[in-house]
């Protein structure tokens, strides 16, 4: 399962509106699927950066549907539903649409629509972690 990061979460437009800075680094990038990445600590601290990463992983990912013949990912980008991948097909999930805008919680809404089977979650922030040994 692959997060969305939108650019307008609440957390971004809580601290403009306080008119702090989201962060250190300033530097907007302009990414494509073929352009050198900056370092991991540029890219992953600017809220625009982080959402064309997304943008271009889960567009990859499309891409290679066929790649995925017998496990399922359920990525989550910008699009107001998640895609599903597999065998080979790609399937709108409607059933995971929401509302929220933390992702944390988006990780575990989704993870709560899986009937069936293991869902393997890899994440390094404590938050996800705490939640899902809640639910």
């Amino acid at each position: 399962m692959c997060s969305l990061y939108s650019v307008d979460m609440f957390k971004v437009a809580r601290r403009m509106q306080q008119g702090l800075p989201e962060n250190k680094s300033s530097r907007v990038y302009t990414l494509t699927s073929t352009t050198r990445l900056p370092a991991e600590s540029v890219v992953l601290t600017l809220s625009k950066n982080k959402a064309q990463l997304i943008d271009i992983i889960v567009s990859d990912l499309r891409l290679h549907a066929d790649e995925f013949q017998t496990k399922r990912l359920v990525v989550t980008g910008k699009d107001l539903f998640p895609t599903e991948l597999y065998q080979g097909q790609t399937f709108q999930r409607n059933d995971m649409w929401t509302t929220q805008e933390e992702v944390n919680t988006i990780i575990i809404q989704q993870v709560s629509q899986v009937t069936a089977g293991t869902v393997l979650v890899v994440a390094d922030d404590t938050d996800v972690f705490l939640l899902l040994l809640y639910y």
